[in-house]
């Protein structure tokens, strides 16, 4: 466990409390009648944690020494991965977290547990979603359960009717402010009420019930920056500190090869073939696999920060996290944060956040050289024309030939 401590980037002292936690909870467990780790179950920790606290401990110091005890036993599959998960560094207040899709928080005890783990195996075996959107639909699933619950006191699937329905939507349709939410609050509230009639648990057609909030694909305009500014925020980072080489290199993918959130954040050092300069994904967004090109200004900043600025990790991941542990990032936010934080160092006002504003600038530049959109559409790596047709908006030199004369004015 100390020797996976230190792989992980976690600081002597840091390991050291671990390692004091971990011998007081196996101290505990052999009080408890508990001879083989494969014993240990949520209860067990709880009441370690409540003991520690008695103790004078911290909870939150218990709990995360508790969490890394198990995470080892994970790793060595001493116990199951759906067993007790005890909260993050980052402090949430769920016990759990859905091993099918990352983030997804299910107390062990929780009713919904078993119904919200088949509805996320039926969004990946069926729906063939990626993880992230799995577990964006698993959670909206919970909200909408847990409504029912209330309503009802009790699980009843059988009882769900449009009138439920509607007044669920009504409820949850302020939450947030813009048409985007209501658009997704309308299609995930389907989405569950189709797997819950595919499972015979539900009424057959409820789905019908919530309304569609109609999305126009040409009423705005793609959110991007000048390609100016988006060499002004690549050239404004600081590649002193090796975190600041990361960020660039990582900006320049999305820049200049227009990757998305996920692939970047998944990125192996086996993707890269050097030689040939190519980046090869394995699978994608469109679980299609494809080769990028691998410009040189791109591949010198790789290289530059897995030589001069990566931490020390077996880790099979490019780009990996700074502070303990040296893990790749688990979610989209965290390289969403990068992205916002430069471009407030950089002073640039962007319409949008995340890596989707340097991807959609990339497109935009592309149009406007007059790139055309098939090879737009296979730079993107979208699998139809008209995903990408949807950038010919902003070709403006070629939108200002257009236009037809006033009717009246002088031709």
């Amino acid at each position: 466990m100390a020797a996976d401590l230190q792989n992980l980037g976690y600081a002597k002292q840091t390991g050291l409390r671990v390692l004091s936690f971990a011998g007081q909870f196996s101290r505990f467990a052999r009080s408890q009648g508990v001879v083989d780790a494969r014993q240990m179950d949520e209860n067990l920790a709880k009441r370690f944690v409540e003991e520690c606290v008695d103790d004078g401990v911290y909870e939150d110091v218990a709990t995360i020494g508790v969490r890394h005890v198990l995470r080892h036993l994970r790793s060595r599959g001493l116990i199951s991965p759906k067993a007790v998960l005890f909260p993050d560094v980052m402090g949430s207040k769920l016990l759990g977290v859905n091993t099918l899709s990352p983030g997804v928080a299910l107390v062990g005890d929780d009713p919904l547990s078993g119904l919200l783990g088949r509805y996320d195996i039926f969004l990946r075996d069926v729906k063939a979603l990626v993880p992230l959107s799995r577990e964006l639909r698993v959670r909206h699933a919970r909200i909408f359960l847990e409504h029912h619950v209330a309503r009802h006191g009790r699980i009843a699937c059988g009882d769900i009717d449009t009138r439920e329905v509607m007044d669920f939507v009504k409820a949850n349709s302020n939450r947030n402010p813009g048409r985007g939410w209501i658009q997704q609050l309308c299609s995930n509230t389907r989405g569950i009420l189709r797997f819950l009639s595919w499972e015979e648990l539900a009424s057959e057609g409820l789905d019908r019930a919530v309304p569609k909030i109609p999305r126009w694909r040409a009423a705005t305009l793609p959110r991007h920056l000048p390609w100016q500014k988006v060499r002004a925020l690549i050239d404004s980072v600081d590649t002193a500190p090796a975190c600041g080489k990361r960020d660039k290199a990582m900006l320049l993918l999305f820049a200049m090869l227009g990757l998305r959130n996920h692939d970047v954040r998944t990125l192996r050092l086996e993707h890269i073939a050097w030689r040939e300069a190519e980046i090869r994904l394995p699978r994608t967004k469109n679980r299609r696999a494809r080769s990028l090109p691998l410009p040189q200004e791109v591949g010198e900043a790789i290289a530059h920060y897995i030589l001069h600025g990566r931490p020390a990790s077996a880790q099979p991941f490019v780009f990996l996290r700074h502070m303990a542990p040296h893990t790749l990032f688990h979610t989209s936010s965290g390289v969403a944060g990068i992205i916002l934080r430069h471009l407030r160092r950089a002073r640039i006002k962007a319409p949008r956040r995340g890596a989707h504003l340097l991807r959609h600038s990339l497109a935009a530049r592309m149009v406007n050289v007059g790139v055309p959109i098939k090879e737009i559409a296979d730079m993107l790596g979208h699998a139809s024309l008209e995903s990408s047709s949807t950038y010919a908006k902003v070709d403006l030199a070629s939108l200002g030939i257009v236009p037809l004369a006033f009717p009246g004015s002088p031709s």
